[in-house]
């Protein structure tokens, strides 16, 4: 072996160990332009409005794009003692297996009505409506919850 050989075995080493070093460099820079700024609860969670009918009252939430609301996770209460909340008609949502709880889940994107059966509708009430859920960054909120005043049934 010569010591030309030698010095150009070096050199083609040095340069293939610098690209990977630049490769590196390049997609650590990548990587913190790309991290993903979190919305607020409020605003990745919006609890639009309550609408009281006849048949009950319509509850709509709207989650930002890249945010999802666990189904299980809503919860509905009626300041009024005179009646309740008989159930929550959910919409089928999407499932998919959640790796922290072992088990499929199911979750909401998007706007999401959900109507909820009273057995003694009344003309006045306050609903306070709550929902937890997560970005798809990996992060999870607290739940957001949002208080409505009905004065009035509509047909």
């Amino acid at each position: 072996m010569s010591l030309k050989w030698v010095s150009a075995m070096i050199l083609k080493i040095i340069n293939k160990v610098g690209f990977c070093l630049s490769l590196l460099v390049a997609s650590f820079s990548l990587h913190s332009r790309a991290e993903v700024e979190l919305l607020k609860p409020s605003e990745a969670f919006q609890i639009r409005s309550a609408v009281a009918t006849s048949r009950g009252l319509d509850v709509e939430f709207n989650i930002a794009p890249g945010y999802y609301l666990y189904a299980d996770r809503f919860v509905f209460e009626i300041d009024n003692k005179i009646f309740n909340v008989l159930a929550a008609d959910l919409p089928p949502g999407h499932k998919k297996y959640d790796e922290l709880s072992g088990k499929e889940i199911t979750y909401y994107r998007g706007v999401v009505l959900i109507h909820l059966r009273l057995d003694k509708p009344s003309a006045r009430y306050k609903l306070t409506a709550q929902a937890r859920g997560c970005a798809d960054a990996g992060v999870c909120y607290p739940t957001v919850s949002r208080t409505f005043e009905i004065n009035e049934v509509l047909p």
